[in-house]
């Protein structure tokens, strides 16, 4: 299914509890439950982005306004 799809398997067996994963084609076989954690908050969950979303008011940067014939944009 991994295969073919971009579905993540994640298979428990019924009989000895065994965790396995498969992504991307990748199976994996007899991972902890922490590192079944660990595979899948890092496929399914994004990092969250800097609140400093403008770089030129990091501590030490600088920034000018650089106005052209038409448009104004500020240079970092």
């Amino acid at each position: 299914m991994s295969e073919e799809t971009d579905a993540m398997v994640v298979v428990v067996s019924e009989e000895t509890g065994a965790i396995s994963h498969a992504y991307k084609g990748q199976l994996v076989r007899g991972v902890t439950s922490e590192e079944l954690r660990a595979f899948l908050t890092s496929v399914l969950v994004t990092p969250a982005r800097s609140r400093n979303w403008l770089p030129f008011l990091a501590p030490g940067a600088s920034a000018h306004r650089d106005c052209g014939s038409r448009a104004c944009y500020l240079r970092v």
